[in-house]
């Protein structure tokens, strides 16, 4: 502020606070074991063996983050910012489970699934980390997001019930992307990076059809729905060939998943009911929620207790 250059010193205060925390650690790893001078075949046999990771990983990356940040650069261009605006704020809403809860179970298993490669489990581990992921997520974040217009609506007020509606419709691929974001990380470790990347291409270009698609009905909803829609399959493929390259049959893959997203919607019925039926009646609708959401508890507390995490 006080130099006048607001986004140039945003980024260069990011670049500081992050190189801070290498240097910390650089000056700590000196500290100890001093310069590393490693010999050069040991450099090269290293290059070799990783070098799938800048060939494969860091595009996959690239796409990924573009992924993430397309829908509303394509809602600015075919609609308008303000839609673009109800649009980001659902989605930031929806993911922010993925980026505490997701994020941490998938760094542990990151390191799990590294050693359980070679020691033998991996298949176990891969399986379990997976249905615990789904049904830790799938429910709630699709009960919050189908009922997300009267959701915002209370909580943040009328203005954003219209948010609440993409929301709603977002709902099915994000709270799959919740078990499959950590999981990806089995493209990794089973070195099929290359794999990875050209699954990712499809996988942006897939959405970005499907969303072009539906401009034609000038329905941003539309275009939205599609996108969620093929965001969903697409993820679901993806991770079938995951958990069946790491050794599980696709048969037990798809059951397994299958049978979890059945319970949900199950379990989504009676409030879309009275939703649908007995519109304006807030209270019934929260009190069928909360039912509902103590019967999920009851039938996963003692799998979430016995050590499904990884």
């Amino acid at each position: 502020g006080l130099l006048g250059v607001r986004p140039l010193g945003l980024l260069i205060g990011t670049i500081v606070a992050q190189g801070g925390g290498i240097t910390t650690l650089l000056r700590s790893l000196l500290k100890k074991k001093g310069v590393p001078r490693p010999a050069r075949e040991d450099v090269r046999r290293a290059a070799l063996r990783y070098r799938k990771f800048p060939m494969y990983s860091t595009w996959s990356g690239l796409l990924n983050t573009l992924g993430r940040q397309i829908v509303p650069i394509l809602l600015i261009t075919f609609y308008s910012p303000q839609i673009a605006g109800l649009f980001a704020m659902a989605q930031s809403l929806l993911h922010l489970p993925s980026a505490f809860v997701g994020q941490a179970i998938g760094q542990v298993f990151m390191q799990r699934a590294s050693v359980a490669r070679y020691s033998g489990g991996l298949q176990a581990l891969s399986l379990r980390t997976y249905i615990f992921l789904l049904r830790l997520g799938f429910f709630p974040l699709l009960l919050i997001s189908f009922f997300s217009p009267t959701i915002f609506g209370i909580i943040l007020g009328d203005r954003w019930i219209e948010a609440g509606a993409y929301a709603r419709l977002l709902g099915p691929w994000i709270a799959f992307a919740f078990a499959y974001s950590p999981m990806s990380m089995l493209y990794s470790i089973l070195d099929r990076q290359g794999i990875g990347l050209i699954s990712e291409v499809a996988y942006i270009l897939l959405r970005i059809v499907v969303f072009w698609l539906g401009t034609y009905a000038g329905d941003p909803l539309l275009s939205v729905g599609l996108f969620s829609i093929a965001g969903f399959l697409v993820l679901n493929i993806r991770m079938l060939d995951l958990l069946v390259a790491s050794g599980t049959s696709l048969k037990e893959a798809f059951f397994g998943t299958l049978r979890i997203m059945a319970e949900a919607l199950i379990l989504l019925m009676p409030p879309l009911t009275v939703m649908l039926h007995a519109p304006g009646h807030n209270h019934l609708l929260f009190a069928i929620i909360a039912l509902v959401s103590l019967i999920y508890l009851f039938r996963n507390y003692k799998f979430f207790l016995s050590g499904g995490a990884p």
